[in-house]
């Protein structure tokens, strides 16, 4: 017995993806009594396809190893991120990430307001809402009406007469009500207060999303820490600079875990 690039475990022992732990032991034994060292002293693979047999067994029979096998389709993973293993490489990884605090918040609404970053992401979803600005604030993070209006009027002009967007009549109709509106004297990027814990100020709930995910570009220490664990398998592996997504939950579920793992394991494979 031996793994066949292709094959899955459950090929190899004989069963269906979806057998239960008798059929695995069933097919198991009947396996066993026929690749026994000592019914083929002749074969001088037969210790070693024994082994390899009662491995798989091993995998299979166990829920954790079985689990990570299902999630990853690595027989080296199912065998080595299981049990205290798994366990530890979870607890590592959680540990890079911390509670967004107040600070945070502050610190990002600082220097994301007036960036190029905001201007960009601003005429992203004016495009995308048709030139509805309201409907543009209410996704922007850190964006508030009563002191952005302006700004992100004279931001959409100067992008519409460079001819970086198109001009929508949503806008249009918006631009005219903010221009008899009188501006803002306090000056709209100074730092305002953070919110209050558990306010949702300006977006609140996707802003702490947003910091989170950016600190979730710690997972790239991550995808190092197994890629140095799991180096003799792959020398070749470069790590691809994968785009910034939001995540609602700073501490990401065992099953999102593996699936992270999965991906960094399929970049590595494909290059």
């Amino acid at each position: 017995m031996k793994l066949e690039k292709g094959k899955s475990l459950y090929e190899l022992i004989g069963v269906e993806k979806d057998a239960s732990k008798a059929d695995l032991t069933k097919a198991y034994r009947k396996l066993a009594l026929r690749l026994h060292p000592d019914k083929n002293p002749d074969d001088s693979e037969a210790a070693e396809k024994f082994h390899t047999l009662r491995k798989v067994y091993d995998i299979l029979s166990d829920p954790d190893r079985r689990k990570v096998y299902d999630e990853t389709g690595s027989f080296e993973d199912a065998d080595e991120l299981a049990g205290d293993n798994f366990s530890n490489l979870v607890a590592f990884y959680r540990s890079l990430y911390r509670r967004v605090t107040e600070d945070d918040i502050a610190e990002f609404q600082a220097s994301f307001r007036g960036s190029e970053e905001e201007r960009a992401e601003l005429l992203e979803l004016y495009e995308a809402c048709e030139g509805d600005m309201p409907g543009v604030m209410e996704r922007l993070v850190c964006s508030r009406e009563a002191v952005d209006s302006h700004r992100f009027m004279d931001a959409v002009q100067a992008a519409i007469e460079k001819g970086a967007v198109q001009e929508y009549a949503a806008f249009k109709s918006w631009a005219k009500k903010v221009a008899r509106k009188p501006r803002p004297t306090r000056n709209p990027l100074a730092p305002d207060s953070p919110p209050r814990r558990g306010t949702a100020d300006g977006g609140g709930g996707d802003l702490v999303a947003l910091i989170q995910a950016r600190q979730g570009g710690r997972l790239a220490d991550v995808a190092a820490a197994l890629e140095d664990k799991h180096g003799a398998r792959s020398k070749k592996g470069a790590r691809g600079g994968a785009k910034k997504k939001s995540r609602e939950n700073v501490e990401p579920s065992e099953e999102e875990f593996l699936r992270a793992r999965q991906r960094i394991e399929k970049r590595r494979g494909g290059k």
